[in-house]
């Protein structure tokens, strides 16, 4: 029997995360040779993709599984491989016995009979703002916050408390994509484009497809994971400041690269922003007394004479997020808001918390 290696090479990164070496039957891929399809599973899911073969009539090599780290450095290093009935993989003089094992109840794959009421086909530039939005999403965050989430034709992605990633989003369906699918997405989608399925039926998994359909993944998901209540009138008002300082983008950058090796050494990384004729940026602490100006772009006068304090860190990810040659921070004059809006222009933006002056 032939087995080509094109499939394998294409997806084989997949078949690494979702395997777990702990489980004799988690750490290997399944061959079904009935169906055409490569198995591989974990606690996190479970994946297929199509492989080709061609088979001697003669041939009849049982369904069988084997270690996804011992395949994969076996077919990886030729466009195709040989098995025999001795489950020995060969190329010419190179040969490869690997041990197996032949169980067809240690997986279950009529999970993928399964049918899925809503599909979201996401493109390129969607996938773009998903992986912006989940950039802001910690894993070891609290469970309510550990999605990207779609809703009224925007995409959220946030932490307890901030930062907060918001932006328009081209889709007319919600959706919850927890942390895990997310990454799996991405990684599936390959900065093109892929599937996205959820069934109404059955809120604890959900769905990927490939662009080219060849590879379907299964992720557990939580059903309890709720939308962020960031749109209410109270919220919006929160971070609604009307007074606006204006900057370029690339020159506050770049100063604030250049005191990372002072504020990085501060508790929460912070650094004071006053405002007057131009913006000193200042990080300080009991034995830190550093000042760095910049110019404005443009300042609303009620900013004047007035500091806040900030996470250097976290102005720094806002600014990675958004393009554009200038940007807006909207900030508060009121001492009692400690939100702080970050933005280019109405179609993205982030807020953050800042600290307490002194």
């Amino acid at each position: 029997m032939k087995i080509y290696s094109d499939s394998f090479r294409k997806w084989f990164r997949i078949m690494e995360i979702l395997s777990d070496a702990k489980d004799p039957f988690r750490e290997c891929a399944y061959f079904n040779f009935l169906d055409s399809y490569i198995y591989f599973n974990s606690v996190d899911g479970i994946g297929r993709f199509k492989f080709n073969f061609e088979k001697d009539a003669d041939e009849n090599i049982p369904n069988f599984f084997v270690p996804i780290s011992k395949l994969i450095s076996i077919i990886n290093q030729y466009d195709e491989v040989t098995l025999n009935d001795s489950f020995v993989f060969s190329n010419g003089k190179d040969k490869y016995k690997v041990a197996t094992l032949i169980d067809d109840d240690q997986i279950d794959i009529s999970i993928f009979e399964n049918s899925y009421d809503n599909e979201l086909e996401f493109s390129k530039e969607q996938l773009e703002k998903i992986s912006k939005a989940l950039s802001f999403v910690n894993k070891d965050d609290a469970t309510a916050f550990q999605a990207v989430f779609i809703e009224d034709a925007h995409i959220v992605g946030m932490v307890k408390k901030t930062p907060v990633y918001e932006a328009k989003f081209d889709c007319s369906e919600n959706a919850v994509i927890p942390y895990f699918t997310a990454k799996m997405l991405l990684q599936i989608g390959n900065g093109e484009s892929c599937t996205f399925c959820t069934n109404r039926d059955d809120t604890n998994s959900q769905k990927i497809i490939s662009d080219d359909k060849e590879l379907e993944v299964i992720v557990s998901c939580n059903s309890e994971i709720e939308f962020p209540n960031i749109h209410s009138d109270s919220v919006v008002q929160s971070y609604t400041h009307n007074t606006p300082l204006k900057v370029d983008s690339s020159i506050f950058a770049k100063a604030l690269d250049s005191l990372k090796p002072y504020y990085n050494d501060v508790l929460n990384a912070k650094i004071k922003l006053v405002l007057g004729d131009d913006i000193a940026i200042k990080v300080e602490d009991k034995t830190t007394d550093i000042e760095r100006h910049i110019d404005y772009v443009e300042i609303n006068d009620e900013l004047k004479e007035k500091s806040y304090s900030i996470s250097a860190l976290k102005v720094l990810q806002a600014l990675s997020a958004m393009k554009g040659k200038e940007f807006i921070i909207d900030l508060p004059t009121d001492d009692n808001k400690p939100i702080v809006n970050f933005y280019v222009d109405d179609s993205e933006h982030v807020l953050i918390t800042r600290f307490k002056e002194d």
